[in-house]
Formats: C-alpha cells, structure tokens, sequence
C-alpha cells in the first residue's frame, strides 16, 4: 500500500529594470518580470491523478526616492508578484500561484552628522490565493504518508508599520532599534480564516553593542539586547500565545587581522516562545524558538 508523492516544478524568470533621473534628487525605477510555471503533481500510486500545469504572469514594479534635504530621503514604491505554491486540492489538482501586491511610502536617511540613523514606513500588501491546509479533507486511514491537500483562501491584506533606528558614535558605541506593527485582514469564509491570523501584531527589538577602541583587547566587542513579540492567537479558539521577551548576547575578538572568534548566547532566560507559527497555514502549525543555546565559531579569510 506505499504511496509516494513528489512535485517536479520548473520556473522560468526574465527581468528588465530600467533608473531614470530627470532631476538631481529624483530617482525613478521601473522594471517589468515575466514568470512561467511549469508544475506536475505526480502521485505514483494513482498514476490516473497525476496532473500537470503550466502558468504564467507578467508583474510590474515601480519606485521614486527623492532627497528632501542632505543625507534625508522620502521614497514610494509598489510591486507586483507572483509566487509559485506547491500542493493539490482533495480532487488532485494542483494549486495556481499566488499573486499579491504591495504598496510602500517613507522616509530614511540620517541626521547629527551620520550619529543616527533611521527608516520609517508604511505598507499595505494584499495577497491572493495563499495556498493552506484543507482542514475539510477526508483523511485516508490507508495513507501512511499522511497526505495533505489544499484550498486557496480568496484574499489577504496586511497593513503595517516598519522603523529602524541606528545610533553608532565614534567611540564604540552602537544602538540598533526596530519596531514593526502588522495588522491582518482575512477576506475569506470564517471558517478558512479562522487559524491563519496567528502573526504578533507588535514586534520590537533593541541590541546595544561595544568594541573596545584601545588597550591590549582593542576589537574586542560585546553586547545584548533583547526581541519583544506581543500575544498572538493558536490554533484553538480558547487558547493565545502570550506576549514574551527574549534576550540575547555575544562577544567577539579579532583573534588575528582577518580572523575573529564569536561567542553567541540565544535565549539567556531560556524562554519557551513561538518563533514562527505556520504563516497561511489553517492547521495552526507551530514552531518554537530555540532553548538557551550556545554557539561558538570561528570566521577567517583567505
């Protein structure tokens, strides 16, 4: 009774990009992207629902940075694309490609003669036909592989907010921030819907580090910080992962000109924490953080 599955995908890509400057601090980009899809489902046991299919798209994207005032850029920018997505429907039909569209407006540059640094913005991406699990599948008590079919949900937005801020002075000092707001929209039936809103609506971290300037150590750097990621939901109605606080550290030194030994610490606190949670996937699957974890490597050129 051995059933085997395997997805024999091909894409095919070819990309034209062109930059126009019609004054000193105006940039323009436009570019064009055209992708074909070749994709065969092949299912050995069942060589009848074998099925094959072939897609394509041609997406756009555009962008304009204008510099406002020295070392201070505004910019705006929006992109379409398309994603291949691997997978076939309880009926052994393969899956179509995703497509989206993403909407982006900010500013970044610097200020205080380069002291800090910054990037703000705002976006919107509506994605369509994100591929999940078909929680309504017949399960196969005779598939001993567990097979997984899937539905497509009909359309996704999320709007958010993005800012990195960077403070690095001159005498080792170095502050690196950054804070993101994400706020899900699901078009689809409740039922489609109801797991795949399981991305923290606020994320924030904040790494300071050192390096020694002079004296017998001089290089030697070191630093910590903390990741900050509000509750989101599971996949049960009755339950949320909780908001939680990570922290991290390390310390380096050149050991030699082009060689440096580094010492990272994940999770001091050995938090238990949701690190990612299945994005797009009905069945909630999760996937924890790692425990407290040391990691000690030695980076070198030749």
């Amino acid at each position: 009774n051995d059933r085997t599955s395997w997805v024999d995908q091909t894409l095919y890509s070819a990309y034209v990009e062109t930059v126009i400057r019609p004054m000193d601090r105006l940039s323009i980009i436009a570019g064009l992207r055209y992708d074909e899809l070749k994709d065969s489902q092949i299912i050995e046991a069942a060589p009848s629902n074998n099925r094959s299919q072939q897609d394509s798209e041609i997406t756009a994207r555009m962008g304009a940075s204008f510099e406002v005032m020295s070392n201070i850029s505004a910019f705006v920018s929006w992109a379409e694309a398309f994603t291949p997505q691997v997978g076939v429907t309880r009926d052994f039909e393969p899956i179509g490609a995703e497509r989206s569209e993403n909407f982006e407006v900010g500013v970044k540059g610097s200020l205080f003669d380069g002291l800090l640094g910054f990037d703000v913005g705002v976006f919107s991406t509506t994605r369509l036909d994100i591929a999940v699990d078909d929680l309504g599948a017949p399960v196969d008590p005779n598939d001993p592989f567990g097979t997984t079919f899937k539905i497509q949900l009909g359309e996704q937005v999320n709007e958010g907010v993005e800012v990195n801020l960077n403070l690095q002075s001159d005498n080792g000092v170095q502050v690196d921030f950054a804070y993101g707001y994400l706020d899900q929209e699901i078009k689809a039936s409740a039922e489609d819907a109801a797991s795949v809103r399981n991305a923290p609506d606020h994320q924030a971290s904040i790494f300071g580090t050192y390096t020694l300037q002079q004296g017998s150590l001089e290089g030697l750097r070191f630093g910590c910080g903390v990741r900050y990621f509000s509750a989101r939901p599971s996949s049960s109605e009755t339950f949320e992962f909780p908001s939680v606080t990570v922290a991290d550290a390390f310390a380096s030194y050149p050991v030699l000109s082009d060689s440096t030994l580094q010492l990272n610490i994940l999770n001091v606190f050995d938090e238990e924490y949701l690190d990612s949670s299945g994005f797009g996937n009905t069945q909630g699957l999760q996937s924890f953080g790692a425990p407290r974890t040391a990691i000690l490597s030695f980076k070198t050129r030749f």
